[in-house]
């Protein structure tokens, strides 16, 4: 056996610690070794939750299983992990340190099975390591806030292509993360409102919002899709709160409807996720006379948001997240056909649409700096995500192996909607927690005329869904 026992101060207080380090399933947020995290039990935090963690040893992946043997919240808690070759158990002690921050007494221990038996007398110096580099994730994840840094040359990076395989892909989450401070405040007597959340991101960034103790009302389409993705988030989550409410958000009607059912149902919202999305690759037009991409991609977001302004402007530090696309960055928004009639590429269209979105949340940014209200738009990278699945068959087929999974590509939403760095910020677009350049290409900037023009589009052609103007 092998015994390491190492001491760490760090910022947050014991209460906020203690919560963080106990719960395995964000493991991944300050262990560098650890690839993916995940609770499979159900309920709250407890002695008996249990956790999925894949690790990286000696350059290979080991699967653990994790389960809490001993909890005291705020003082102790211990962690047994079994793999075939490997016995791991964790414990931490927590102390208020004199700086009102905590003081962490981490004990790990390491058992060495089967074919790795015969190495446990040579393995020390480099588990020695290992713990040592998960001490100094812990430190990151639990420092003082920063102010979120500014990405200024991806403008003549991203143009030569190599550089966006690289941080679209799971590579380029992976290395950013190592600087990431963790979302740990809670967000009990705030509600999210999060769109197209059945699965992908919008379900991830649920997940996440409802962890830390938000009230989470998801919105989808299919009614047995949506109860199932309600239960398995509090059952992952061990929050009762979490709500679905049904709508096909490509219609302006349905927008409205929403909308106002959220202020009678709900009464109080912080936080407005605009997430549905899709690509088609056929020209459809509405029942309400809209080309479906720029109805539910644009349109539509434009009309709940609106309407649902006056809920959030009372609010403290409320946020609006538009989640947009990096394929945003190969188009121009052409505001004299928007509903495609002349021509329709439904990858164009949506890169389209998805240009109008940062373009808007830009807008909002600006139009309610007084109010406190925050708009904020980002793209996830390249996630593996059923939309990418069903409507870029052949992208996905070349690219599955380098894609992030959709809790990576749900980082940068959930720390936009939540983390206390973001207090005295608004507007921008957003990449891996940077904010990154709106073009990197000199034939995508529209100029005022046409983003005035594009905004009397809004206004006229949602006039009769939304009571209030514009301007």
């Amino acid at each position: 056996m092998i015994e390491i026992i190492k001491h760490v101060d760090v910022a947050t207080d014991i209460k906020t610690t203690s919560f963080f380090l106990s719960d395995f399933s964000r493991l991944k947020e300050w262990n560098p070794n650890v690839e993916k995290s995940r609770k499979i039990t159900p309920g709250k935090i407890n002695i008996g939750s249990r956790f999925f963690v894949l690790r990286e040893y000696f350059s290979n992946k080991i699967a653990i299983i994790y389960r809490i043997t001993d909890y005291t919240p705020g003082k102790f808690t211990k962690i047994y992990g079994e793999s075939e070759n490997l016995e791991i158990t964790h414990s931490f002690e927590f102390e208020r340190n004199e700086e009102n921050g905590t003081r962490v007494k981490f004990t790990t221990t390491y058992r060495l099975k089967g074919v790795l038996s015969p190495w446990e007398g040579f393995l020390g110096g480099f588990l020695n390591g290992i713990t040592q580099n998960a001490i100094e994730g812990m430190k990151r994840a639990l420092s003082e806030k920063t102010n979120p840094s500014i990405n200024f040359i991806n403008r003549f990076l991203y143009p030569l292509i190599i550089p966006v395989i690289h941080d679209f892909t799971k590579f380029g989450y992976r290395n950013s993360r190592q600087r990431y401070r963790a979302v740990t405040g809670s967000l009990h007597g705030k509600t999210a409102l999060v769109t197209g959340a059945t699965s992908g991101l919008g379900y991830e960034t649920s997940i996440m919002l409802a962890r830390n103790e938000a009230r989470v009302v998801i919105v989808g389409r299919d009614p047995e899709k949506l109860e199932t993705a309600v239960e398995n988030i509090k059952d992952i989550t061990g929050n009762p709160e979490v709500y679905g409410e049904i709508a096909d958000l490509s219609l302006l009607s349905e927008n409205k409807r929403l909308a106002d059912l959220i202020k009678f149902k709900y009464q109080y919202l912080s936080i407005l996720i605009n997430n549905v999305g899709n690509l088609f690759n056929d020209h459809l037009m509405t029942v309400e006379g809209n080309e479906k991409s720029i109805s539910l991609l644009l349109l539509g977001p434009y009309v709940l948001t609106e309407s649902l302004y006056p809920m959030l402007i009372h609010n403290k530090d409320a946020r609006v997240i538009n989640v947009s696309s990096g394929g945003m960055y190969t188009q121009k928004l052409y505001t004299n056909d928007l509903n495609s009639l002349v021509s329709y590429n439904g990858a164009i269209a949506y890169a389209r649409a998805k240009r109008g979105l940062v373009i808007l949340s830009n807008h909002w940014a600006e139009k309610w700096r007084k109010s406190g209200v925050k708009s904020f738009s980002m793209h996830p990278g390249w996630a593996d995500t059923a939309s990418v699945r069903n409507s870029l068959p052949v992208f996905y087929r070349f690219m599955k192996s380098f894609l992030r999974t959709s809790e990576e590509g749900a980082d940068s939403i959930f720390w936009l909607s939540s983390s206390d760095e973001l207090e005295n910020k608004t507007g921008g677009f957003w990449f891996d927690r940077e904010l990154q350049p709106e073009h990197i290409f000199w034939n995508t900037e529209n100029s005022d005329e046409e983003i005035y023009e594009f905004l009397n589009y809004l206004e006229s052609t949602t006039k009769n869904y939304i009571k209030k103007s514009l301007f």
